[in-house]
């Protein structure tokens, strides 16, 4: 599969990274939103993993634009975070 890992925090991207790839997967990550909806122009992704709080838009966005942009839904996780 390939994944798009959303994620602002640089060491949850990568351990988020190390997992997928342990795994056998594609991994692509994105440190916002809109570097992801830009990069969806040219990629397809399988499965998204996306932070629910990024510095430019939420990720509950990212997955509303994927879905206007390309025409359908894509299975996606969120990340909360937890203090």
């Amino acid at each position: 599969m390939k994944f798009a890992v959303i994620e602002d925090s640089r060491s949850q991207a990568e351990v988020l990274k190390a997992i997928l790839k342990s795994d056998g997967h594609q991994v692509a990550v994105f440190s916002d939103g809109r570097s992801c909806i830009e990069a969806l122009k040219t990629q397809s992704f399988d499965f998204f993993v996306i932070d629910w709080v990024l510095p430019d838009m939420g990720g509950d966005e990212v997955l509303k634009q994927y879905s206007r942009n390309i025409g359908l839904g894509c299975p996606g996780n969120f990340l909360y975070p937890h203090q």
